[in-house]
């Protein structure tokens, strides 16, 4: 009995390896695991990238999974701007969805998108932070004026910054984003902020 057990089991792994050696002889068996797209979020100047990398990743789904899968990686600005959009729309498959990403989030309105970022951009950390964010921001609006850069720059600083640069005028940005750094740094209990901060502060300057 032993023996015949013993026996069975080589067979069998004799078949297992001989199923495995077959299995690699045949051409596309074993299945290439596919890269995952990236979440999108509508950063401007990317959707034409992810678009193409989710039309490979769902190339064999049906049209309504595909959309399923590809509503799934959007989040941020992107899945509030989904949300909407469905509410009003009917968007059945992925080719439909993809169109009206594109021209939601094509280049072509890239300058829109960076005067609606800039409408609500508010600082969050120190004020070196705050204005390399903000200069980022308005090099996608070419058409800015330097009144609107300074009136959007200092609606957005904290309130104890803001409350002392209102009572003065500025005619330029770099003038603002220098006395923000020395109110910053007063507040901190320093005489004057660090040099690096002031000149980061005028690099690339409007």
């Amino acid at each position: 009995m032993t023996s015949y057990v013993e026996k069975l089991g080589q067979e069998t792994e004799q078949l297992r390896l001989e199923l495995a050696t077959a299995r690699a002889q045949v051409p596309g068996s074993e299945k290439p695991k596919l890269n995952k797209p990236s979440a999108f979020s509508g950063r401007p100047g990317t959707i034409d990238a992810w678009a193409s990398h989710m039309d490979s990743y769902v190339a064999k789904a049906s049209p309504a999974e595909a959309l399923h899968v590809a509503v799934s990686y959007l989040q941020g600005e992107a899945f509030a701007w989904w949300q909407a959009h469905a509410a009003k729309s009917q968007v059945q498959d992925w080719g439909t969805l993809r169109e009206a990403l594109k021209i939601r989030f094509n280049p072509l309105n890239k300058i829109q998108a960076a005067r609606d970022l800039l409408h609500k951009w508010k600082q969050m950390k120190d004020v070196t932070s705050y204005n390399k964010s903000f200069q980022a921001i308005v090099l996608d609006i070419p058409d800015i004026t330097v009144a609107e850069q300074i009136d959007r720059y200092s609606r957005g600083l904290k309130s104890y910054i803001w409350e002392v640069l209102c009572l003065k005028h500025y005619d330029t940005l770099d003038l603002i984003m220098l006395d923000a750094l020395k109110v910053e740094a007063a507040k901190r209990g320093a005489r004057r902020p660090p040099s690096s901060e002031l000149a980061g502060a005028l690099n690339g300057a409007i």
